[in-house]
């Protein structure tokens, strides 16, 4: 007997989503975010489609139906009926990544189908003009405008141009940071890694990002990371090979709790595998650079690192015993001085990030109640 691989959510989340378990999630981190996105992003397209809220739903967190071998995904035409109904909304926030995902789902059930990418559903009552097989919505693929994102292996994202500028400044000044550094190989991946997840390649009209072994390669040579996650994380980026550290989304977004989703062969990989565009440097034999002490993702909040040497207790020197009294006392009040200015800096960077990303950087955002964890 197969042992249970799904998990209900709130009364709440399944009201808004409109069916009630995604698979076990192996990370609290995973689900939480996963669930604040919902939250976000379907405020921004209300009223536009009656089915906009199951296809974000679906994205972030999955039907789960037990006895189905992966995710239990909508056809195709109720994805393309969202991009017609809410495509300005879509195109304003920037979420043409999601609907590149469109060209992922088939267009009728297979109900002899092996794979999960040859099953989907209609909800009930779903009516479009919108006839099988009918091609009109591909995404479209826009040209890479963003000078310190060129270069680095991709020329096409699934963002607009206009979009493109409206991130240029954010990413320029999170990117130029890391400029001098000397490992040539963080920072060419540090730059790929960041540039997909804001300007997502398109590649065959589909999303294109940061290949997963490659997301996993930058955390274990210890990259100075610009995100908030670590490299448990990984596993929501698509798999493949690539000269270029890019693979093209092949898998639905967080297929991969589902076990069986790693063992039943898919799709073909489709990768962009020519280098003419790279013009970067050689990596470099330097060692990695090790995560920066000032770095807000790589260390915990200030202060905290710096409680150590306290004063002998065992000299049994009451002078000593003072002065380290004093020496503590001093300690205490610099670690809450920099906690409080930690959670200050934090709040302000949560309060400028948006959430409309394949991954989220912020930990802020709605409380959810009965996360699926696996546990």
């Amino acid at each position: 007997m197969k042992a249970k691989q799904c998990s209900p959510f709130s009364a709440e989340l399944a009201k808004l989503c409109g069916y009630n378990a995604t698979a076990k999630f192996k990370n609290n981190e995973h689900y939480s975010m996963a669930s604040r996105a919902i939250d976000a992003i379907t405020k921004l397209l209300v009223g536009c489609s009656p089915y906009a809220n199951e296809l974000i739903c679906s994205v972030y967190l999955p039907r789960c139906e037990e006895g189905f071998d992966g995710p239990s995904l909508l056809c195709r035409r109720v994805c393309d009926e969202v991009f017609n109904k809410c495509g300005d909304l879509i195109d304003r926030h920037g979420l043409e990544w999601i609907i590149g995902m469109c060209q992922l789902l088939s267009w009728q059930d297979n109900p002899e189908g092996k794979h999960y990418l040859e099953r989907c559903y209609e909800p009930n009552g779903f009516n479009t003009s919108i006839r099988v097989g009918d091609e009109s919505n591909k995404l479209q693929c826009h040209p890479l405008d963003i000078p310190i994102c060129q270069q680095l292996g991709y020329n096409k994202t699934v963002l607009s141009v206009t979009k493109q500028q409206a991130y240029k400044n954010y990413v320029t000044n999170k990117l130029r940071k890391f400029e001098a550094e000397n490992n040539t190989d963080c920072r060419i991946m540090r730059k790929r890694f960041f540039c997909t997840e804001n300007f997502p390649g398109c590649v065959n009209n589909r999303p294109a990002f940061f290949c997963r072994d490659k997301c996993h390669e930058f955390f274990k040579k210890n990259c100075t990371s610009i995100f908030f996650y670590d490299s448990s994380m990984c596993m929501e980026f698509p798999q493949g090979n690539s000269d270029v550290d890019i693979c093209e989304q092949v898998n639905w977004p967080r297929a991969a709790n589902w076990p069986i989703v790693n063992k039943v062969p898919g799709p073909e990989f489709n990768t962009p595998s020519s280098k003419t565009d790279i013009t970067t440097a050689s990596p470099s034999s330097n060692s990695p650079a090790s995560p920066s002490s000032n770095t807000p993702d790589s260390q915990g909040p200030p202060g905290v690192y710096g409680r150590r040497n306290d004063a002998d207790s065992s000299s049994g020197n009451v002078t000593a015993g003072v002065v380290g009294g004093v020496i503590a006392g001093l300690c205490l009040v610099i670690f809450a001085i920099g906690l409080a200015y930690y959670l200050h800096k934090r709040k302000k960077r949560r309060e400028g990030f948006p959430y409309d990303k394949q991954i989220l950087y912020s930990d802020d955002g709605v409380d959810i109640d009965d996360p699926a964890i696996e546990t």
